[in-house]
C-alpha cells in the first residue's frame, strides 16, 4: 500500500503488484495483490490463527489510516531539560518504531523502517488501537524510544522456568504458573520497595504497575516467566535507574541466601543474556537473543535483564508482542497487564505490605498503556533523601503559596492515579516559589517553577507569574536569548 499519488496504484490507491510472499515471517518483504483489502493483507502477513473477520474491515482501515497520520521518516526531537535547556513542557512527544527488519500489515510497501510520532490526544489513540490489534488477536511489535534523562523506576524480570517443576495437566500447569508470577513478583517489589524509600524523599507508599510476558519462548526453546516492574509515581535519570539495579540486585542475593521462598528456588533459573557491550551489534533491549554468557555475576544480577536500561534500548509497549529467531516469528508472548499494586512501606525493618489496588480490573485498556509505559509525566526527578527541599530565591523576590488545586494534577496520569491523588490530599506538593513563562517549538506558551521543578501548561490558580525584570532575562538559557536577538 502505498501513499495516494504514487507509481503503480490501482483503485483507492493501493498498489497493485501481483507478486505476495506465502512466508508468515514479520520481516517478509510487504506486496499486495491487485486491490487487497486489510483483511486479506492480515491474513497474509499474521495469518488467520486470530479473530480477524470481513466485519474488522472498517476498523483495520482506521487503525491503518492513524498509523499513516503519525508516520515520520525520522524520530522526533524530545524535549530535554538541564543547564543549557528549557524545563521539558508538561506534554513530550513520543517516538514509536518497530524493530529492524520487523514490518506489520499497516507499515506501507518499500517503507524499510518506519517511525511513529505521538503526543497529547493521538498519543491516547495510538494506545486504544495497540489494545485493539491485541484484543484481535494480531498484537503489533511497536517499541517506545525512552528519554534517558527522566523515566519512571523500572525493572526487567527474566528467568526460566524448568521443565520438571511444571505439572502435565494443564489445568495443574496454569495453577502453578499463577503462583510463580505471584510469588516471584511480591519477593522483587518487597525488595524494590525497600530500596525506594531508602533512597527517595516521601516515598513510604507506592503505586507499582507489574507487567506480564511468561510463557513459551520458541526462540528459546524454554518456559519463561518475564515482568517488568514500574514504580509509577518515582522518576529517575536512566543512570539512577541502573544505580537502584545493582542495589537492588545485591539485596535480592541477600534475602535469597537467607530465606529464599521454596517452589521459586526449584523453579528459577537465570537467563544468560549478553551485557549491553556484547549486544551492540543486536537490537538492543530485554528481549534480544543472548550471544554471550557472564556466568560470573550474581544469581540476581542476571535475573534483573541489564540490558532494558542500556542507553541504546527501546522498550515494548504493553499490548505488544516481540519477534525472536532467525526467521522473525512473533513470539505469542505479548506484554499484557498483571497487577497494580498499593506498596506501603514499615518502619522498623518490617517487610513493606503489598495490595493489589481494588479496581485493578476496571482500568480501560489504553491507561494500562500508560501505567505501564516508562514514560512518566513528571518533570523533574523524584527527590532524594538528602536533596534540598527547596532552592533559595532573592529576598527581593515574593513567594507565592497556596494548595495545589485539583484541577492542576496532570492530565497525563491515569484515572487511576488521579483518584489516588485526591483521596490523599496531605500528600500533594504545594506551589512555592515564583513561575516563570516559556514557550515551546510550535510557539504555545507552558509554565515552571524552579523551586518545585513543576511544569504546567496553565499558571495554576494562585501562582504568581515572575516579573520581566532584567536579572531574570540574563538568566535565560542560550537558545531562547538567540531566538530573542533573532527578533
Amino acid at each position: 500500500r502505498e501513499r495516494s499519488g504514487g507509481q503503480g496504484e490501482g483503485p483507492g490507491g493501493r498498489r497493485t503488484d501481483p507478486a505476495f510472499p506465502a512466508c508468515r515471517s514479520v520481516r517478509a518483504p510487504r506486496a499486495r495483490g491487485p486491490a487487497m483489502s486489510n483483511v486479506d493483507l492480515v491474513r497474509a502477513i499474521r495469518g488467520t490463527r486470530n479473530s480477524v473477520t470481513e466485519a474488522h474491515e472498517e476498523t483495520l482501515e482506521e487503525i491503518y489510516q492513524f498509523f499513516e497520520h503519525l508516520r515520520t521518516k525520522v524520530p522526533a526531537q524530545t524535549g530535554r531539560s538541564g543547564q543549557n535547556f528549557t524545563p521539558v513542557p508538561a506534554t513530550c512527544k513520543k517516538n514509536y518504531s518497530l524493530p529492524e527488519n520487523v514490518t506489520d500489515w499497516f507499515v506501507p510497501r518499500g517503507v524499510s523502517r518506519a517511525y511513529w510520532t505521538a503526543e497529547g490526544p493521538d498519543d491516547d489513540k495510538l494506545h486504544e488501537h495497540v489494545a485493539m490489534l491485541y484484543r484481535l488477536g494480531i498484537p503489533t511489535f511497536l517499541r517506545e524510544q525512552p528519554r534517558p534523562s527522566l523515566m519512571k523506576l523500572f525493572v526487567s524480570v527474566e528467568a526460566y522456568v524448568r521443565d520438571e517443576v511444571l505439572p502435565a495437566d494443564e489445568a495443574e500447569r496454569r495453577e502453578k504458573w499463577m503462583s510463580l508470577r505471584e510469588e516471584l513478583m511480591c519477593f522483587v517489589v518487597r525488595e524494590m520497595a525497600a530500596v525506594v524509600s531508602g533512597l527517595f524523599r516521601a516515598k513510604s507508599q507506592n503505586m507499582v504497575a507489574v507487567l506480564d510476558a511468561s510463557g513459551y519462548s520458541p526462540a528459546d526453546g524454554r518456559w519463561k516467566l518475564s515482568l517488568r516492574i514500574n514504580f509509577t509515581e518515582v522518576a529517575v535519570s536512566q543512570d539512577i535507574a541502573n544505580r537502584v539495579r545493582t542495589t537492588l540486585a545485591a539485596n535480592l542475593d541477600e534475602s535469597w541466601s537467607s530465606a529464599r521462598p521454596q517452589a521459586l528456588a526449584t523453579a528459577l533459573e537465570p537467563v544468560e543474556n549478553p551485557p549491553p557491550q556484547a549486544a551492540r551489534g543486536a537490537s538492543a533491549g530485554p528481549d534480544v537473543p543472548a550471544a554471550a554468557t557472564d556466568k560470573a555475576r550474581s544469581f540476581w544480577e542476571r535475573i534483573l535483564d541489564e540490558r532494558a536500561l542500556n542507553r541504546r534500548a527501546n522498550h515494548r509497549l504493553l499490548w505488544c508482542d516481540i519477534d525472536r529467531g532467525d526467521y522473525g516469528l512473533p513470539e505469542e508472548r505479548p506484554l499484557i497487564p498483571w497487577a497494580l499494586l498499593n506498596v506501603t512501606s514499615r518502619s522498623g525493618g518490617a517487610p513493606p505490605d503489598v495490595a493489589h489496588v481494588e479496581q485493578e480490573k476496571d482500568i480501560p485498556d489504553a491507561e494500562w498503556v500508560k501505567l505501564g509505559s516508562t514514560h512518566t509525566p513528571s518533570t523533574s526527578p523524584t527527590d532524594f533523601w538528602n536533596a534540598p527541599q527547596t532552592r533559595s530565591l532573592p529576598t527581593a523576590i515574593p513567594q507565592a503559596i497556596a494548595p495545589m488545586p485539583k484541577a492542576a494534577v496532570p492530565s497525563a496520569w491515569p484515572s487511576a492515579i488521579q483518584d489516588l491523588w485526591e483521596q490523599h490530599p496531605q500528600q500533594q506538593p504545594r506551589f512555592g516559589g515564583l513561575w516563570y513563562s516559556y514557550v515551546d517549538e510550535r510557539g504555545k506558551p507552558y509554565y515552571h517553577n524552579p523551586t518545585t521543578k513543576q511544569t504546567e501548561w496553565k499558571l495554576p490558580p494562585g501562582a504568581q507569574l515572575a516579573p520581566p525584570a532584567p536579572q531574570l532575562q540574563q538568566q535565560q538559557p542560550p537558545q531562547q536569548q538567540q531566538q530573542q536577538q533573532q527578533q
